[in-house]
């Protein structure tokens, strides 16, 4: 049993076909070369890569599952840094995973 939201507590809900996705969670580290925001040209930061990265995440579904099929990508988190002034030498995205259909996962997660 799962708790669904928006359900009042102490009801149950039921309907044909699947109904809770599977989820499975993704920690994506991107490492790159820290360094003072005064001289970016001697880093390599991994915000802008991390940023491309969310960019890019966004399609993966729209482009990548069979429109009749369900899938989910959240980027539940982004962390990078401390100070405004500190190009960081790594950023973490955390993910969540979701699919319907164990077919579709299988296919899917090989892609990620």
């Amino acid at each position: 049993m799962h708790n669904m939201p928006g359900l009042p507590a102490g009801h149950l809900g039921f309907r044909e076909g699947p109904m809770m996705a599977s989820q499975d969670l993704l920690n994506v580290v991107i490492e790159g070369v820290g360094g003072h925001g005064s001289m970016p040209h001697l880093t390599v930061d991994p915000l802008v890569a991390a940023a491309s990265v969310v960019m890019a995440l966004q399609s993966v579904v729209a482009r990548n599952i069979d429109a009749q099929q369900a899938a989910v990508v959240t980027v539940g988190t982004l962390q990078a840094g401390e100070a405004a002034n500190v190009i960081p030498q790594q950023a973490v995205l955390r993910l969540s995973l979701r699919a319907l259909n164990a077919d579709v996962w299988g296919e899917w997660i090989l892609e990620v």
